[in-house]
Order: C-alpha cells, then sequence, then structure tokens
C-alpha cells in the first residue's frame, strides 16, 4: 500500500510536470521495491540509459529477486562482475546470499573473512548465510558464534534464530537447543495476515517439525516417533511429517514398514529429496542393493552439494569397502586358569551380496599344569539372499599342520521388522569352556535361536545349544534374554538385561567344570554415555553392572556378580576401536571364583 501511494504522488507530480526525471526515477525505484523489478529495468533502460548507477542498483534489485525466487546461478550472473567492485558492498552482501544458495560454502566463508580483513561491518542478514556456511562446513561452534551475533543485531531474526537452534543440535547441546525450539514456536504464529488475507506461516511448521527430529537425533527415538505419528494424524498429506515418521521408524529397525511410508511420499511428492533419501537406505537394509545405489547415484547427480545426499552415496561406499577386524583377549580366573585369544579377519565384497572372508585365529589356555594351543585359519563368505534370508559358511583347519578340518554353517530367517530365526552347525567349535580346553577338549556344536525385537526399545533372545564333546559328554543348554530400554537423555542412557540359562550335562566324569545340571539368573544395568559425536567421529563409554545367583546339582546356589568398563572409539567412518575390561565373580562346585579380562578389537574398512 505504501508503494503504491508512492507510485499515486510520483502520478500526480508527473501530471502536474511532465517528465519530471527526479519524480520518474524515484517511480521506477518503488515500483523496483514493490516487485515489479523487471518493468523499472525495462523502463530505465530506455528513458535513462545514462544513469549508470540507477541501473546498477535495479539490477542488484533483480539479482535479490532472483535469490527468493531460488534462482541463485541468475543471481551470480548479475553479482559477479558487481562485487569487483570493493566499494559495491550491497553487491558484496547479496552474492554471499547467492553462493549460499548453490551451496558454494568455501567461497561464502572466504568472502566473510575477505570483508573481515577490510574491517567491514557485516549486517545480521548475512551473517545468518556465513554461520550457515560454517555450519555446513562441519564448524558449529564458529557457527553458533555468528547465529549469536547475528540475533543480538536481530533477536526477532527467525532464521538467526533457527539456525542458533541446528548449531545447539549438531553440538549435541540438547537442552539449549529444546528451549530455542520451544522459545520459537511460542512466538511464532501459525497463521498470518488479517480477514481474507489470512495465510499459513510456514515457518510454523519448521519450527514444530524440528522438535521431532530434535527427539531422533539424540536418539529418543519413541518420543520422535509419538510426535511424528501425532502430527502425521492431524496433517495425513503433509510429505515432511510423513518423511520425518519413516526415517524414525527406519532408525527403530523396521525397514519394511518405513519402506512403505516413504514409497507413499513418493508417489505424492516425488522430488522430496528428504524422502528420497530415506528410501535409498531403506531400499539398501532390504538387500534392493542395486536399486538403493541407482537412487543415490541420481541424488548425487541432481544435488551434488546436498549433505545428506553426499552422506547417504558415502554410506554405500563404504558397505562397499574390503574389511579388516582384529580381536584380541586375555583371561585370567583364579587357580590359575589363564586363556589369550587373538584374530584377525578379511572381509573382500565380490557383489553387493557376498563377501568372502578369511581368518587367522590363535589361542593359548593353561593351568598351573598343562597348556593348549589352538592355531586355526579358514575361509568361507557371507552372502545376502534377499530381504529375508542370509547365510554364512566357513571352513577352517589347524594352520600349522592342516588337521582338525571344520566347518561353520550358520542360516538367518528374518521375515518381518521383528522376527528373527536362526540355525548354526559348527563341526569344531572353538566354543568351548576354557578348562576343558586345558585338558585338549574339542566340541561340535548345534545353535537354534529365535530373537523378537519390538524396537530399539524392547527385546526378546531365545536360545538353545548342544555341544557334543569329544570325550563322549553331550551339554544342552538354553536361554531366555530380556531387554529393556529404561531412559534416554543428554548423552546418556539406560538399559536392562535380564537373563536366565540352564544346562544339562550326560557325563558326570569329566575333568573340567561339569555339572549335571545348572541354572542361572542374573539382571545387568547397562549406563552408556557418548563422550563426543560429531558426523562419523564419536567417544562412548559404556558401563555394565551384572548381579545376580548361580546353582548347580549338588552345591547350593551362590551369588555371582560382574563390572564391564567399555570404551568405543570411532574415529572415522572407516576405523573403529573398542577397549574393554571385566571384573567376575563366578561360582564353581559351590566355590566363588574371581576373574578378569581384557579385551580390545579394531575396525578398518579400506
Amino acid at each position: 500500500k505504501e508503494f503504491w501511494a508512492a507510485i499515486n504522488t510520483y502520478d500526480d507530480i508527473l501530471d502536474i510536470v511532465p517528465g519530471n526525471p527526479t519524480a520518474r526515477k524515484l517511480r521506477l525505484r518503488a515500483f523496483s521495491d514493490m516487485g515489479g523489478v523487471s518493468l523499472a529495468l525495462t523502463e530505465t533502460e530506455a528513458a535513462f540509459p545514462e544513469d549508470i548507477d540507477m541501473y546498477r542498483d535495479l539490477r542488484g534489485d533483480m539479482a535479490v529477486k532472483y535469490i527468493q525466487w531460488g534462482e541463485p546461478k541468475e543471481a551470480l550472473k548479475i553479482l559477479e562482475p558487481q562485487s569487483r567492485k570493493k566499494s559495491n558492498l550491497r553487491a558484496r552482501f547479496d552474492r554471499i546470499g547467492a553462493l549460499a544458495g548453490i551451496n558454494e560454502m568455501k567461497k561464502v566463508t572466504a568472502s566473510y573473512e575477505e570483508m573481515l580483513s577490510e574491517q567491514v561491518v557485516v549486517p545480521s542478514w548475512v551473517l545468518n548465510s556465513v554461520a550457515g556456511a560454517y555450519l555446513y562446513l562441519e564448524q558449529p561452534r564458529k557457527a553458533l558464534g555468528l547465529y549469536d551475533e547475528a540475533v543480538k543485531s536481530n533477536p526477532h531474526s527467525f532464521d538467526a534464530r533457527m539456525g542458533r537452534f541446528y548449531a545447539l543440535q549438531e553440538l549435541r547441546e540438547w537442552r539449549r537447543a529444546e528451549q530455542e525450539q520451544a522459545a520459537l514456536d511460542k512466538e511464532t504464529p501459525a497463521l498470518l495476515g488479517q480477514g481474507k488475507n489470512i495465510r499459513p506461516n510456514w515457518s510454523k511448521m519448521e519450527v514444530t517439525l524440528a522438535k521431532g527430529w530434535l527427539f531422533a537425533y539424540e536418539d529418543r527415538l519413541r518420543e520422535a516417533d509419538r510426535f511424528f505419528s501425532d502430527m502425521h494424524a492431524r496433517a495425513p498429506y503433509n510429505t515432511d511429517t510423513r518423511d520425518g515418521m519413516a526415517h524414525v521408524w527406519l532408525w527403530r529397525g523396521w525397514p519394511r514398514k518405513a519402506l512403505d511410508e516413504f514409497r507413499i511420499i513418493d508417489t505424492i511428492e516425488p522430488n522430496h529429496v528428504g524422502s528420497r533419501i530415506g528410501k535409498a537406505d531403506a531400499l539398501d537394509t532390504l538387500a534392493f542393493k542395486e536399486e538403493a545405489r541407482k537412487d543415490a547415484g541420481d541424488l548425487l547427480k541432481a544435488y551434488p552439494r546436498n549433505k545428506h545426499v553426499q552422506q547417504l552415496d558415502r554410506s554405500f561406499k563404504v558397505e562397499d569397502m574390503r574389511e579388516l577386524d582384529a580381536n584380541a583377549s586375555f583371561t585370567s580366573q583364579e587357580g590359575g586358569y589363564e586363556q589369550f585369544r587373538a584374530d584377525i579377519q578379511f572381509f573382500q565384497p565380490i557383489s553387493l551380496y557376498t563377501r568372502l572372508n578369511g581368518y587367522v585365529m590363535t589361542q593359548k589356555d593353561s593351568d598351573r599344569n598343562s597348556v593348549q594351543h589352538y592355531r586355526r585359519g579358514g575361509m568361507g563368505f557371507n552372502h545376502i539372499f534377499n530381504a529375508s534370508w542370509r547365510m554364512r559358511q566357513q571352513f577352517s583347519a589347524n594352520y600349522s599342520d592342516g588337521r582338525k578340518f571344520g566347518s561353520f554353517t550358520e542360516l538367518d530367517y528374518t521375515p518381518d521388522d521383528y522376527w528373527t530365526l536362526s540355525a548354526a552347525y559348527d563341526s569344531f567349535s572353538t566354543d568351548v569352556p576354557l578348562r576343558a580346553r586345558v585338558y585338549g577338549t574339542e566340541a561340535k556344536k548345534y545353535d537354534l535361536a529365535a530373537t523378537y525385537r519390538q524396537s530399539e526399545w524392547r527385546e526378546f533372545h531365545l536360545g538353545l545349544s548342544r555341544l557334543d564333546f569329544s570325550d563322549g559328554n553331550k551339554r544342552i543348554m538354553a536361554s531366555l534374554v530380556y531387554e529393556q530400554g529404561l531412559w534416554v537423555k543428554n548423552n546418556w542412557m539406560g538399559r536392562l538385561l535380564l537373563s536366565l540359562d540352564t544346562s544339562r550335562n550326560s557325563s558326570d566324569t569329566a575333568p573340567y567344570f561339569n555339572p549335571a545340571r545348572d541354572r542361572g539368573i542374573s539382571v545387568t544395568y547397562l549406563i552408556a554415555n557418548t563422550i563426543y559425536r560429531f558426523h562419523n567421529r564419536s567417544l562412548i563409554q559404556r558401563f555394565y553392572l551384572t548381579v545376580g545367583g548361580y546353582g548347580q546339582s549338588g552345591f547350593s546356589a551362590r551369588p555371582i556378580a560382574a563390572f564391564r568398563y567399555e570404551r568405543s572409539y570411532n574415529f572415522s567412518d572407516t576405523r573403529s576401536l573398542i577397549l574393554g575390561i571385566s571384573l567376575s565373580r563366578n561360582s564353581y562346585d559351590g566355590e566363588s571364583t574371581d576373574g578378569y579380562m581384557l579385551d580390545l578389537s579394531y575396525m578398518w574398512r579400506f
């Protein structure tokens, strides 16, 4: 209305003084400010070809329009030549916004740092673009400082405050991020305008959805699920809500359910980038690997600088790499029983579904009187048939003399997002009790297992095993494990594991610990703390405290206990290390026995 009033005023002046150049120029500038940049430019070129400054300013207005229309490349065609003149700060500022629009973030930060060196005062709206660039370049602490500066200059800037929320989220400062989101949600109206001009405020949706993603990134997946599901119930055709819900389902371990939702989004809005990323991830999880990689390739071609697209492409590249796993452990128990074990496994992909593997293992078991060595080597393969069936096959023998041939076969069946059924046979099992190894006892092993994983929050596992020892003893074992999430908050989480187990042995003359019958119960409280996590790098510590009881035929039940401390280092998406120490008190023939174990595992993909 103000622009129209100004234009009408200039028209009145021109009625009185036709051709007045000042009135005509001000009228054209008002048209440009109102959005009629093209008209203003056309008339300026025709009426004032000699006024270079006005033409330059209107071209700058046109560049801003291109940025607003989502055409930053067109804006740069205007701004690049204009910004070469150091004194044209407006063009230099607008160029930063255009560069940010095409994710040329290194150029954004370089331009900003050049201005700092020139002691140029950068306006808050430019700081928003620069802060976003630092966030993109994985420098969230610097981004947060710039967002704070922008908010200080303009406390009501939605972009600055929303950017600050994203920086806090990236820094895992969950409670500050939560407070920022809550304040923005309270202050951002759902509707704009009045009367007949009332319209939705799409910024409100961004703020609202941010709460669900905050839950998800903090690993509060149950709360994120409830949040997005409630949003979906109220706005069933909103694809951003459905995308959040589907991603959370995928992260909770429900890839089939998630894929169905991603496909619905694909039908409603085929170019929804977030949903297409999630769909490719779900396809890969469900063994549609060619389709997943084709989709990832198409996304990378269309959005080469999109950070989430880059991460998807990188995850597939890492998955298809060779892998080397090295493990070592030392166990000592009262009475002089010791075990040292080390193994190295190598995996070589030969297709998207099959990986060859080879391994070498050395193990030394000893007591005060004898020593037993195992030196094994082998090779085999892991194969994925489809979304439901997987197989692992391995052949092994002593690498010292080529004797003691063994074959291990495992078959897994996962019919849906919840159940996994497994069966395995090992003709030369290394899963023999420590004290039995001292006497050179070997065994064949049969395993059956059923796992019901409701979600990351709750899981049941039933296992049945049979060991046929070389001395004629037959051991049948059964175990039931229940795992329950308790809480997740502020980079900490707690879980509870309840374990029931029993076994029966056919021989009562074995020289190793071999009760006719036994049973045990234990409760383990796990606390995990994410000390640091940023993209593919993390440091996590875990504490396991176990208490329970153990009883065997012929002896009264005895208490058992264990404590384990573990540190997990992810140096990148291709290298990780786990270090652990365990202390335990077990019961053998009615006597308590203390022990400890030191272990490490290293993984390298290349």
